[in-house]
């Protein structure tokens, strides 16, 4: 068994940080990935990968297509926990990543 962790910076249309236990970064997936528009924060890298085509497949790595597949979920959470949030004050203390699993245990169980 393998005991070691990936870690992997993926720029799409923001960059992204991931820290994994059980991905591997051979493992790919081809996608179609559309153009950055001329006025993205990236254009100017990414679109000279797609050169005059508005659409290509690229081959991407199998957790960054989970991630694009459930980052939506993420995004959920987020937005409920700037709503509902148990958290007040932030100090360097056990107590932020108390409220933050309080308040993640509180989302999933308004999903359920």
């Amino acid at each position: 068994d393998n005991k070691t962790v990936l870690q992997f910076a993926w720029k799409d249309a923001q960059v992204v940080l991931f820290a994994s236990t059980v991905a591997r970064p051979e493992e790919t997936v081809e996608r179609e990935r559309k153009r950055p528009a001329k006025t993205s924060t990236n254009a100017k890298c990414t679109r000279l990968v797609f050169g005059d085509l508005a659409v290509k497949v690229l081959s991407i790595p199998v957790f960054i297509d989970l991630y694009n597949h459930f980052m939506n979920g993420v995004d959920r959470f987020d937005q409920s926990t700037s709503y509902y949030s148990t958290l007040r004050a932030k100090r360097k203390t056990w107590k932020p990543l108390w409220f933050f699993l309080f308040d993640l245990v509180l989302s999933n169980c308004y999903r359920l």
